[in-house]
């Protein structure tokens, strides 16, 4: 089976790359006139750092094509070629005009953009927020999600209502969402790290799965240069007794892959518990604040019936005097 190349990882593409980008700027600094010199080397940076992530075999085969034949036009207008020079300048102001049209455009567009909406402010903030050194911080002092739920005098704010959490998933890692609006920074951060756990070990898996076939290759391998000298290149083992064992590139792949599973089932197991008692804490803090609130509703009830006797009493009191 063929794998997939990434041209960025491969060292004849960056060969390639690199040793246009250094041709093209070597023959462009070798203009005499230092505002074309200065132009071409500012749009060589451009053009190789824009198209840097481009993974596509074909289009970069295509991109390295018109490359080499733009460098022989570049060293013939350097060398004082007039055809090649009034092509180079053409192109120059034909580029010149393609930016000047776009800076235009993308003016006029963002005249016409209104003001940016309030609901949208938050937003804006949060991600200028990620940028602060209060991203990295931690919060002070912090309940532990699963200690929760915990008496009303040991919350931050006591005073105020308590806050009923929303079971939440995001790509099979479970959280309790206290607060509405912006995520905060922290659980940002700890759901970042759990992503990129989560896909490494998931691209190792995958990795394994394909090099099973690449462990047969290797067993085949061995077993015809046995029969040739009578050696086998296998990996051997040594046992705590001393014992060294041969084992085959299938079995140890095979090996790994298994334990590598068994974990992954083992992390499925524990977020599977993780919600469940996520969800018990979420209906007893829902329990907790609907009885909380009707202790707070009792004693307003008691207070304004007490207001409401004390303003009879004072009536009274008055009436009887007069």
């Amino acid at each position: 089976m063929r794998g997939i190349v990434n041209p960025r990882s491969s060292a004849a593409h960056k060969l390639a790359c690199l040793s246009l980008f250094r041709a093209f700027l070597r023959q462009s600094i070798r203009f005499a006139d230092k505002n074309t010199s200065n132009t071409l080397l500012n749009l060589i940076r451009y053009r190789f750092h824009h198209d840097q992530w481009i993974n596509s075999p074909s289009v970069i085969c295509d991109a390295l094509k018109r490359g080499r034949k733009a460098y022989s036009l570049l060293r013939e207008a350097v060398e004082g070629s007039p055809t090649a020079l009034a092509q180079l300048t053409s192109t120059l102001d034909r580029v010149a005009k393609h930016a000047s049209e776009i800076a235009d455009l993308r003016t006029h567009q963002n005249s016409l953009r209104g003001p940016t909406a309030p609901s949208k402010m938050l937003k804006i903030a949060h991600f200028e927020g990620q940028r602060s050194k209060y991203w990295a911080e931690k919060i002070p002092n912090p309940i532990p999600v699963l200690d929760r739920p915990v008496p009303r005098e040991q919350l931050p704010s006591p005073e105020k209502p308590r806050r009923v959490p929303v079971l939440a998933n995001s790509q099979g890692i479970p959280f309790l969402r206290y607060k509405p609006g912006a995520q905060s920074p922290q659980l940002s951060r700890i759901l970042r790290d759990l992503y990129m756990y989560d896909f490494k070990r998931w691209e190792t898996n995958a990795r394994l799965h394909n090099e099973i076939e690449h462990a047969r290759l290797e067993d085949n391998w061995d077993r015809i240069v046995q029969s040739q000298t009578g050696y086998l290149d296998a990996p051997d083992v040594l046992y705590d007794d001393g014992i060294w064992e041969t084992k085959s590139w299938v079995e140890d792949t095979q090996t790994a892959l298994k334990e590598l599973q068994q974990s992954l089932n083992m992390t499925g197991s524990r977020r599977t518990d993780t919600t469940r008692r996520m969800w018990d804490i979420a209906q007893q803090e829902k329990q907790l604040a609907e009885q909380e609130n009707a202790e707070r509703k009792a004693v307003r009830v008691a207070e304004r019936e007490q207001e409401q006797e004390q303003e009879q009493g004072d009536k009274l009191a008055s009436a009887g005097s007069v």
